[in-house]
């Protein structure tokens, strides 16, 4: 359903930056026990499944993000067959370790429901691995949807998979901790984006920022971020000369940040 033409909508990613991502120890569990069956090395799986997952994203294909379907091409690789389901090993860890939320994201969410600001949640996660971790938190009732790659036909790297949520791209803000998909698609489609890079700087870089304001912070970490991460941004076919609008170290700084953005947009018109 299209919103109406002055509601502000935000489309605010999961994995490290609702919450930090529990997809590496799912995955340790997961390579560790077919190593063990199948006698390869540990290196070797997660060789296998790495590529796997290059390749699709290459391709940008929804399938990209079938974690299931990607085992279960690895399994057949090294003779076996993988008969299990991702959601189990997220479902267990869910009830071993919890999901991490970072802090001030429930309060942040909170004040921006009572703003009418409309919150979607945006993943390239399929729904069926991203909805229980969601449902976990206890967040869920704070968001008006999840959106997922599966469920629309398009990954984030395409304007399609926001669908009909919109009317005025200004009126848009995307959030996350991706630079290719939370920045740079999105500032190609006309949206406005705040990056959240609390889990990609080093601790130093943040405490040398940390007082400054979000919305010249990129011209600020531009250099040091190029030092550390500039391999992993040209890789994905991308370019820092296109930079959002404010980042953010902390997810709270976004109610400060989501002002500024759209004053200032307001008065560039």
């Amino acid at each position: 359903m299209m919103t109406q033409s002055n509601e502000l909508i935000f489309f605010i990613d999961l994995d490290n930056t609702i919450w930090k991502n529990p997809y590496p120890l799912i995955f340790n569990e997961i390579i560790d026990e077919l190593s063990a069956k199948t006698e390869r090395s540990l290196d070797f799986v997660f060789s296998l499944i790495n590529y796997e997952f290059e390749i699709r994203e290459k391709q940008n294909r929804i399938f990209t993000f079938d974690w299931d379907d990607i085992l279960s091409c690895v399994c057949r690789k090294i003779g076996d067959k993988w008969d299990c389901s991702l959601t189990d090993y997220i479902n267990k860890h869910i009830n071993k370790y919890g999901i991490n939320v970072f802090q001030g994201v429930e309060s942040a969410l909170k004040i921006l429901k009572k703003e009418n600001v409309k919150l979607y949640c945006s993943s390239n996660g399929f729904y069926k691995y991203q909805e229980p971790i969601l449902k976990a938190t206890g967040l869920m009732h704070l968001f008006d949807e999840l959106i997922t790659s599966d469920q629309v036909g398009f990954t984030k790297s395409s304007k399609k998979f926001y669908r009909d949520k919109f009317i005025d791209e200004k009126r848009v803000i995307t959030i996350g901790d991706s630079y290719k998909y939370d920045v740079f698609y999105p500032k190609k489609f006309g949206f406005n984006s705040i990056w959240d890079v609390e889990t990609i700087l080093s601790p130093s870089i943040v405490k040398k920022y940390l007082y400054s304001v979000p919305s010249e912070r990129s011209s600020l970490i531009n250099h040091e971020f190029l030092t550390n991460h500039k391999s992993d941004i040209y890789s994905q076919n991308c370019t820092l000369s296109i930079m959002p609008d404010a980042i953010i170290f902390k997810f709270f700084e976004i109610i400060n940040s989501y002002k500024i953005i759209i004053s200032d947009t307001v008065n560039t018109k």
